[in-house]
């Protein structure tokens, strides 16, 4: 008896640009992907799709498989996070520091 899974994942980010920061992170992973999966993802607007499909795999190998991505997306996604709020860090502390030698 043969076996077909399919799982979609919807992941939200902050922008369509972090969703294709985070597109472009897990696109190396996939070339990777066990035989019999297949992954097919892409960005709807700030949303992160995934689709995982399986024919005659283990459903334990679907759920490793799964695993990963979300991993993945998750650490990408809170690297986009911290370095946003670097940024923004450092343009305060760049605007602070020109009024404080404008005042004095």
């Amino acid at each position: 008896m043969k076996m077909h899974l399919r799982i979609t994942l919807r992941i939200p980010t902050p922008s369509r640009e972090a969703c294709l920061s985070v597109l472009d992170s897990l696109e190396p992973d996939n070339s990777t992907t066990p035989q019999g999966i297949s992954i097919k993802m892409g960005c709807d607007d700030k949303t992160l799709a995934v689709d995982v499909e399986s024919e005659d795999v283990g459903v334990l190998t679907v759920r490793n498989t799964v695993d990963d991505i979300l991993v993945h997306a998750n650490l990408a996604l809170k690297s986009i996070v911290y370095i946003a709020m670097e940024r923004e860090a450092i343009k305060t502390f760049k605007l602070s520091r020109e009024n404080d030698l404008a005042l004095g």
